[in-house]
């Protein structure tokens, strides 16, 4: 506990983490509060990536990625971030994460 009196908050789940990079992906069109923070959520996923032992959660901040350009072509900041994820993802150690951003990009 720091000087601010808040505790952190417990770990997720991989299934949890994955499940919130999915409906952030498929709700964030419908929600104005969802829409604002999703760029957030994917630097989030980002930043995380590379330390992610979950395939499943890799595989969902991909799909976060792509949905988010493909839905914001004009947006550069998720523009960048996507790419970045696809680059991860292509150097990423798991194969099912390797075999879904060479789908993604074909």
């Amino acid at each position: 506990m720091g000087g601010s009196g808040r505790r952190e908050p417990p770990p997720l789940s991989p299934e949890a983490k994955a499940n919130i990079f999915y409906l952030v992906g498929e709700c964030h069109e419908s929600s104005p509060l969802v829409a604002r923070a999703s760029p957030d959520v994917l630097r989030v996923g980002a930043e995380g990536f590379v330390e992610e032992d979950s395939a499943e959660v890799k595989l969902a901040v991909v799909g976060l990625a792509v949905k988010l350009s493909l839905r914001r072509p004009g947006d550069a900041v998720v523009g960048a971030l996507c790419g970045h994820v696809l680059e991860l993802a292509r150097c990423a150690n798991n194969n099912p994460t390797r075999i879904a951003q060479h789908a993604h990009i074909r």
